[in-house]
């Protein structure tokens, strides 16, 4: 990330609540990073399905290593997640490496293969980073809207992503 981008977010939750000294922890993207995991997702459960393989004969084991003092913040238009942060408490891992996380086996065909895709990735991420799922899909839903409008079209890189939404350079 950025570290300007790293600046901004922790000068935020600062304004917002000079008690909460967020300047030592490591900011990870939320919604970028949701998309990276979701695409790793996408691509085993797509050779799986090409290749005729039932999911029901894996396991599929996502290991987050490096992670100690790390966040997951998210860009929300009106400072959601600064105001959520500051309101109720700040979320990170506490841990340098999470026990993995194991996607129970279950039926997967082309049709469901984009849902089992983003509830797995999303399971990747809250736990690890102390969100209830309720919370995390709604600041995925708020980064989601944001990106939308300065991308309408959905075809955008992380380069843009950084320019045009947080105005710094990636």
């Amino acid at each position: 990330m950025p570290e300007r981008l790293k600046d901004i977010v922790t000068n935020s939750v600062i304004l917002k609540n000079t008690k909460l000294d967020i300047s030592n922890f490591t900011a990870i993207d939320g919604f970028v990073s949701h998309g990276a995991i979701l695409q790793m997702f996408r691509t085993a459960f797509s050779i799986l399905l090409e290749n005729n393989i039932p999911l029901e004969n894996y396991l599929v084991k996502v290991e987050l290593k490096n992670i100690s003092y790390s966040y997951l913040f998210f860009a929300t238009k009106n400072g959601e997640w600064v105001n959520f942060v500051c309101e109720n408490s700040f979320r990170y891992s506490p841990k340098d490496y999470i026990e993995p996380f194991f996607v129970m086996p279950q039926k997967i065909n082309a049709k469901n293969m984009d849902v089992v895709s983003a509830i797995s990735a999303s399971n990747c991420l809250t736990f690890p980073f102390g969100y209830m799922i309720d919370e995390y899909f709604k600041f995925l839903s708020s980064n989601d809207k944001l990106m939308a409008e300065h991308f309408p079209n959905r075809a955008y890189s992380n380069h843009e992503y950084y320019k045009n939404v947080f105005g710094v350079r990636y």
